[in-house]
């Protein structure tokens, strides 16, 4: 899977991505799809009040709209499209969760490989909400676009991990507490939709 010569963080990287997987299809192989209305939705502002007892799949895959969000995996590396997150969770001794994310950058089929982003993080519920209202960026909104040009193509960025700790739990957010909205899909042929059996959020 990897070459001989790789550091020992790709070495890493590469282990989180098969646990994450793993969990993935343990689970159930729960692939949401966001539309881009709610992802504006849930970019804009502080997100949803109110306070917001954390549940969340054991694991799943957030599947983002196309090119539409923005992160790197070093403050000296290009910015790529996120496609998604990996997304695990579980309950802590004391009240607490566990979260652990794991972002795909830069998938698109002329390109072999992907780049990876992760973060893990513990809280407990009453931390929730706060956490997701309001990520930490310095000198500029939470996920506004930093790559040049790129307003004019409503791109947003993740600059720090606070914001994709936000973006997921915000995403995580709208499934538990709006189910009505979710739309079950077998899965597609086309090359604009998933092969995969999917729910839609919209």
């Amino acid at each position: 899977m990897l070459p001989d010569d790789v550091p020992a963080g790709a070495v890493e990287q590469a282990a989180e991505l098969l646990w994450q997987g793993w969990r993935f299809q343990d689970a159930g192989a729960r692939l949401y799809v966001i539309g881009d209305a709610l992802l504006e939705r849930l970019l804009a502002g502080t997100g949803e009040a109110g306070a917001w007892p954390f549940a969340a799949p054991p694991a799943c895959y957030l599947q983002l709209p196309y090119q539409r969000v923005w992160a790197r995996v070093s403050v000296d590396a290009a910015y790529e499209p996120v496609d998604g997150a990996f997304c695990a969770a579980r309950a802590m001794p004391g009240g607490s969760h566990e979260l652990s994310i794991l972002a795909v950058l830069g998938l698109r089929p002329d390109r072999p490989g992907i780049s990876l982003l992760r973060h893990r993080t513990d809280f407990r519920d009453e931390e929730a909400t706060a956490l997701a209202a309001h990520p930490w960026r310095e000198g500029a909104p939470p996920f506004a676009n930093a790559i040049p040009g790129g307003e004019l193509k409503g791109y947003r960025t993740l600059a720090t991990a606070s914001e994709l700790e936000a973006l997921v739990l915000r995403v995580l957010r709208h499934l538990d507490t709006h189910p009505r909205t979710l739309l079950s899909h077998p899965g597609s042929t086309t090359d604009d939709e998933s092969a995969l059996p999917h729910v839609v959020a919209e």
